[in-house]
C-alpha cells in the first residue's frame, strides 16, 4: 500500500474488512473516525475521508455484485505527514471509476442524469486517485490531504 519513498509505522493505519451490506458502514466509518481522531487528523479532512469511504462504499454494495452471496470490501487508512491514502479493495464487478464521465452540473436540475454526483464530489476532494484490477479485484487508491 505504501507508495516508493513513502514511510508510514504500523501505527499509523489502520484496516477493516466488511461484508457487502450498507449495515456494515456506519460501524466502519466510526471506526475508522476513532482511528484519525486519535491521530489529530483535522476536522476537515475527516469529512473528505468519510466522504469517499461512504460514496464508494455504498457504491460497490449497491452496484458490484450480480449475487446475494456474502462477499467482502477492505479499506486500509495509512498517515503519511501531508495526506491521507485510502485504499479500497472488493472483488465485484470490474469499475473504473476514472472512467466514468462527470456529470454536467451546469444543467437544470430536471435535465440532469440521475446518478454520479457522489463519484464527481469525491474525485474533486482528492488529490490523486488510481484504480487497478488485480487477480479479480478492485482496487482504489485515493490520497486526502490532511490540511
Amino acid at each position: 500500500m505504501q507508495a516508493k519513498g513513502d514511510r508510514c509505522a504500523m501505527s499509523d493505519s489502520f484496516s477493516q474488512t466488511i461484508e457487502n451490506t450498507l449495515t456494515s458502514l456506519a460501524p466502519l466509518t466510526t471506526a475508522a473516525n476513532r482511528f484519525l481522531d486519535q491521530h489529530t487528523v483535522p476536522h476537515e479532512a475527516i469529512f473528505r475521508v468519510n466522504l469517499a469511504i461512504e460514496e464508494i462504499v455504498t457504491n460497490i454494495i449497491k452496484y458490484g455484485y450480480d449475487d446475494t452471496a456474502p462477499h467482502t470490501i477492505t479499506v486500509n487508512l495509512a498517515l503519511f505527514p501531508d495526506t491521507i491514502r485510502l485504499q479500497l479493495k472488493d472483488d465485484g464487478h470490474p469499475f473504473d471509476p476514472l472512467q466514468t464521465p462527470a456529470p454536467d452540473i451546469h444543467l437544470p436540475l430536471d435535465q440532469r442524469k440521475i446518478g454520479g454526483l457522489g463519484l464527481h464530489l469525491v474525485r474533486e476532494t482528492v488529490s490523486r486517485i488510481v484504480y487497478r484490477r488485480e487477480n479479480g479485484t478492485n482496487i482504489l487508491e485515493m490520497d486526502i490531504a490532511r490540511q
